[in-house]
């Protein structure tokens, strides 16, 4: 999903354990084990953007989840 690569994982869009993501279809998505690893528990807006914007352009999923998150982080600057 992230960078071309053969998909040898799973990886959670939006993380389990530190930001409240969830085990179902629509946050998962899959990875190589380089990006999986590399993003680990990573935010999309946190992690490296040319490999987001990659999936962002592949998958309609990501692309909502990147502009959630997005939103989020804008909501967050202006409180």
């Amino acid at each position: 999903m992230y960078c071309g690569g053969a998909a040898t994982e799973v990886d959670h869009i939006r993380p389990l354990a530190t930001h409240g993501g969830w085990e179902h279809i629509s946050n998962l998505v899959p990875a190589c084990r380089s990006c999986n690893a590399s993003k680990s528990d990573r935010l999309l807006t946190e992690w490296d953007q040319v490999r987001v914007f990659r999936a962002v352009r592949a998958s309609e999923k990501v692309a909502v989840e990147y502009e959630c998150q997005r939103q989020e982080l804008v909501g967050v600057r202006q409180t």
